[in-house]
């Protein structure tokens, strides 16, 4: 695994930023992913063996950032699995759902069924019991009484913890890959009603996406950053009467803004990847 975040030193080296030595769950995976990916592309009979170095990140992501009694993604590697706070909740951005799948059958370990069906759980949970009428996803699940439940305000990084927020925005993009790829349904009616409600909202004009909603849809960060706009491209891509609109939201995520910053341009090229068909799996 490695730190989040690297930045170049005074000599120019990258290293890793001083201080922050912490991982991205999400980033552990989608370096596996596309170890796996390098794999089938060019084989690991050559200098690299890209699948040997996946399954010793597969095998360092189970031991440290899997609460394996739970098949729970927990937040980062320092969460310990008996802590009832942080070691039994999960960032919603981090339930990589198809990645899993890629994950089991390059390990032939099961333990990442369990993870996904536990992810599929977890969400199906959020979706039934607190955002029934907008399909939203909160930035932060933690666990009360046995149940999931949104994060309260300020749980991690802020007072949109419990809301659909900056690490959430990623969530249409992540959870619908699941069904393109393998035709797995189970977040299929959440995607519909999410699809639904996004452009009711905004009388299906891109501009109106803002930067955050409760999960009843009331919107708590004015803005219209692609971080928000372009995964709705890929979640209305589960029905093809979605065209028109997705044509617009591809139109706006191209454009260039102020905005566009490390996080909302990665999230525009790797949507804009899905989009254009050319997103593949192992």
């Amino acid at each position: 695994m490695l730190p989040w975040q690297q930045v170049k030193d005074k000599s120019g080296k990258i290293i890793n930023t001083p201080g922050d030595a912490d991982s991205a769950t999400d980033g552990d995976m989608d370096i596996a992913y596309s170890l796996l990916l390098a794999h089938r592309q060019w084989g690991s009979e050559g200098e690299i063996d890209y699948l040997a170095s996946a399954k010793d990140i597969l095998d360092a992501i189970m031991s440290n950032e899997i609460n394996r009694s739970q098949s729970l993604v927990k937040l980062v590697d320092w969460a310990e699995d008996e802590d009832d706070v942080y070691g039994q909740s999960t960032r919603s951005s981090d339930l990589l759902l198809n990645h899993f799948k890629t994950f089991e059958a390059a390990t032939g370990n099961d333990e990442w069924k369990d993870v996904r069906d536990k992810a599929y759980k977890v969400i199906q949970s959020i979706y039934k019991e607190k955002s029934g009428n907008t399909g939203l996803i909160p930035d932060f699940i933690v666990q009360s009484k046995g149940e999931y439940q949104p994060a309260e305000a300020d749980f991690l990084e802020g007072e949109n913890d419990g809301n659909y927020s900056w690490n959430s925005s990623r969530t249409p993009w992540r959870y619908t890959l699941d069904y393109l790829l393998t035709g797995d349904e189970r977040a299929l009616p959440q995607l519909k009603k999410m699809n639904d409600w996004i452009k009711a909202e905004t009388d299906g004009n891109p501009e109106n996406i803002q930067s955050g909603y409760t999960l009843s849809g009331k919107a708590v960060e004015e803005g219209n950053s692609i971080s928000f706009v372009a995964p709705f491209m890929v979640s209305a891509m589960v029905d093809s009467s979605n065209q028109q609109w997705i044509n617009r939201l591809w139109n706006r995520t191209i454009q260039e803004q102020d905005d566009d910053d490390y996080f909302a341009n990665t999230i525009k090229l790797q949507t804009m990847i899905v989009a254009s068909g050319n997103w593949w799996a192992p």
